[in-house]
């Protein structure tokens, strides 16, 4: 399994974080509840490419692309390498 996965649950993890607090702070209910969505969504998205790599599955490859496309927000974080960039 490609590390990317780990990299990018990493990611949500802070932006939920951050999320949190930005709320008290700065953001409203609704802007909060859509983020939590959005992090959500995206950790599913992380889940279903590990369950097919786990199988074997052949749909690994396409969710593959999609945790690429997704950990690709995070390009400029020192951790990103450039090997998970998506295909074009």
């Amino acid at each position: 399994m490609d590390d990317v996965d780990v990299f990018l649950l990493a990611r949500i993890e802070e932006d939920e974080h951050l999320a949190r607090v930005g709320y008290h702070t700065t953001m409203s209910q609704l802007d909060l509840e859509r983020i939590l969505r959005t992090c959500a969504a995206r950790r599913a998205i992380v889940r279903l490419y590990r369950e097919a790599a786990y199988r074997g599955s052949p749909d690994a490859d396409p969710y593959l692309v999609a945790v690429k496309t997704l950990a690709a927000i995070y390009n400029d974080h020192p951790d990103y390498k450039p090997d998970w960039r998506p295909p074009k």
